[in-house]
């Protein structure tokens, strides 16, 4: 055999494809078919010189007696470790997998390469020599093509421990990267749960204090404090929900819900903040939405609170309207299409590719003028796609916004409960809307004529008062109008509502007052002026319908009602929020156990319980906890996770143990202001029943009692 210097360009181009292919993140699954052939190839070329090579390094010894030191330390020192390079190798080529784990080679290979060292600083020094004696004959020309062999070899080998190590580096780097996650989690979790604390003592000591008599100053400071300490926890939810999609351990609960009361919560806690603004929040739903779907409430809610709010913050004046529409996807399915308009500052075009960017805003002056930690819609367009949708935005610089997502979700068979509201027929009656903001007015129209409703739109009290004139001449009288309070001109909604009572043949109109102007209008003050109705925007369909047939109703049987509201409009319909007022007879007597180490989160829980009738105990950490659990009975017990000498945990292990020798078991509720993936799990599996997030709002107490006690 004569060993050329193909023999090393083989062994270059095999080594170098595969250390270029593994170091580049893609394992052999990876490989293409052109690859996974030129491999092949490759190898099998080289596999046949390399047995020729053998063959010719091993008559060489009895050829050249002065190569055999080299060669029989080769055979017996490194050639096994090279077979097994060899192996591994020819398993990626031909299986596509890995014959040993990337730390195995790595020790393998920097043995081999220590080996080799060796051997080369032999073989080189003799090299060397016969190089300088520069003898032209056979036999030499035969032992300096055996020396470059064995230096081959040593490329051959040099090139796989490189690629052993990248390996080892890449499997070191990915412990090092996992040892950050974990870091990075352990660390939201400390900052989650020392803020979460304090906030808890602030959000509940001032909505105790809101509960006492306060002068006008004194509540809107308190309501500052209140709303200040709800931003700050927004911030902080943000930063966790992103770091819990960052990690992958964000999921998702589908849950039968009311869509309905899903997207009323999201307006009733913007509305205040939007008329701060002077900003008109409206809603347009179609009338054939189903009201029950499955799926996650928590985060279509967390969706729309990030995207309108966002709208809100960004428009100085001017609207910002939730939209929804839908469209079949399968037999019980249903695509939902939501939109979230406004006339704010818009987005400029070459910005709009990275506001869903996490820290992203449109302008790093916005972050300064406008606050937020650019993640709501980095965690929006996540919640979206987990949901099987996408999001997506449209935008002109000073006319405003629109952002739009699609999810898809089942409908639920569950039947709304049996309703108060008399079913009265609405059609054919005539309506006159008024309002100055032509969107609030196209809601309007599209609602009631659904109703089959006649109906007429003005958008100033001049105009609407023509229009009733001649109704009135017609023989045609309105028999509703549907007025805002804030119009254009000079006159109010207030003022119409005269001119059209004194047109003779309108006297009998029914006045319904919609407005977003809730601090200025008044019950009594609408009853004086003859109105029917009172409903604060954002209104909804199932509300403006209910509201009307109560008020018709009531009219052709001659009824004299009070002034129908939003509050008694819900109730009848037996929908929407609870709105429950706790009561010291709740829960009369029951003896409950408060074991928590920050006084003021103590003296927080120990007046909401006490608003429930409870008769409280406290401790103030676990071991405290344990002694009392000794001593008395309780019907359920608060207990807190993290406290000094003995935390909750702890704690609640040893009183578990200690009831299975009596043969009790007594309701343990953790309280705890971590707010990370698996919290939950730790708790149920240190033996607590159940699991509350601080800050604590006195209804989630409500319901534990009512869930554990009852």
């Amino acid at each position: 055999m004569n060993v050329t210097p193909n023999t090393i360009e083989h062994w270059g181009n095999l080594c170098g494809l595969t250390a270029g292919l593994l170091t580049s993140g893609r394992g052999p699954t990876q490989w293409s078919e052109q690859e996974k052939r030129e491999l092949q190839r490759l190898y099998i070329e080289m596999n046949t010189l390399d047995d020729d090579m053998e063959n010719a390094l091993a008559r060489s010894k009895s050829a050249n007696p002065s190569t055999a030191e080299y060669l029989e330390y080769h055979d017996a020192v490194i050639e096994p470790g090279v077979k097994k390079i060899k192996f591994h190798l020819e398993h990626m080529i031909f299986n596509q997998t890995d014959a040993l784990p990337a730390s195995e080679l790595f020790r393998l290979g920097s043995k081999s390469i220590a080996l080799y060292d060796k051997l080369y600083d032999k073989t080189a020094d003799a090299f060397l020599v016969l190089l300088q004696q520069r003898q032209d004959n056979y036999a030499l020309k035969k032992q300096m093509v055996l020396y470059s062999s064995l230096i081959a070899f040593l490329g051959f080998v040099a090139l796989f421990v490189f690629l052993f190590r990248s390996m080892a580096r890449t499997e070191q780097a990915e412990r090092i990267a996992s040892l950050a996650n974990q870091a990075k989690s352990e660390f939201l979790a400390n900052m989650s749960h020392e803020i979460r604390t304090p906030m808890n003592g602030v959000l509940g000591m001032t909505g105790l204090l809101l509960d006492t008599e306060l002068s006008i100053e004194q509540r809107s400071w308190a309501n500052i404090i209140r709303k200040s300490g709800e931003n700050l926890l927004e911030i902080i939810n943000d930063i966790l929900d992103f770091s819990k999609i960052e990690a992958g351990k964000l999921t998702l609960e589908p849950i039968e819900f009311d869509l309905y009361t899903t997207i009323n919560e999201v307006t009733d806690l913007l509305a205040l903040r939007a008329q701060e603004k002077n900003v008109e929040l409206v809603v347009s739903l179609p009338p054939d939405l189903p009201r029950f779907m499955v799926g996650d409430p928590t985060r279509l809610r967390q969706i729309l609170m990030n995207l309108s709010g966002n709208a809100i913050k960004f428009t100085e004046n001017g609207y910002v309207l939730i939209a929804v529409e839908i469209s079949p996807e399968t037999e019980n399915d249903l695509k939902l299409h939501f939109k979230v308009e406004d006339s704010g500052i818009g987005i400029p075009a070459d910005k709009l590719d990275h506001v869903f960017g996490k820290f992203s805003q449109a302008e790093e002056s916005t972050t300064r003028k406008f606050g937020g930690t650019g993640l709501g819609l980095a965690i929006s367009k996540k919640l979206a796609e987990m949901m099987g949708g996408a999001i997506s935005v449209t935008s002109e610089v000073g006319k405003g916004s629109v952002f739009h997502f699609e999810i898809v979700l089942p409908i639920s068979q569950r039947k709304g409960v049996e309703s108060l509201i008399p079913n009265t027929d609405l059609s054919g009656l005539r309506v006159l809307a008024v309002d100055d903001s032509r969107v609030s007015l196209e809601i309007v129209r599209q609602y009631v004529h659904a109703w089959h409703m006649r109906v007429d739109c003005a958008t100033s009290a001049e105009e609407a008062i023509k229009m009733a004139e001649a109704a009135a001449k017609e023989g045609d009288p309105y028999r509703f109008a549907l007025l805002d309070y804030r119009l254009h001109g000079k006159h109010s909604g207030k003022d119409l509502a005269h001119w059209i009572r004194s047109i003779p043949e309108s006297k009998d109109t029914l006045l319904l007052m919609i407005t977003a102007l809730a601090q200025v209008v008044t019950s009594g003050c609408l009853t004086e002026n003859g109105f029917s109705g009172f409903l604060i925007k954002p209104f909804y369909p199932d509300h403006l319908k209910a509201a009307l047939q109560l008020i018709w109703d009531a009219h052709q049987h001659g009824k004299k009602l009070p002034l129908v509201t939003r509050h008694k409009v819900t109730s009848m319909m037996q929908t929407g929020t609870r709105g429950e007022v706790i009561r010291p007879d709740m829960f009369p007597g029951k003896q409950v156990l408060v074991v928590e180490d920050m006084k003021v989160n103590l003296m927080l829980i120990t007046k909401i319980l006490e608003k429930h009738g409870c008769i409280v105990s406290s401790a103030a950490n676990g071991k405290e906890g344990v002694e009392k659990m000794r001593s008395a009975h309780y019907d359920i017990v608060f207990m807190d996770c993290q406290m000094p000498e003995m935390d909750g945990f702890e704690a609640t292990r040893m009183i578990r143990k200690e009831e299975v020798e009596k043969r009790q078991h007594t309701v343990i509720v953790a309280l705890t202001a971590d707010a990370m993936s698996g919290d939950r799990e730790k708790c149920l599996q240190a033996g607590m029943d159940d699991y509350l997030n601080k800050p604590l709002k006195p209804e989630q107490v409500t319901d534990m009692l009512r869930k554990w006690i009852n």
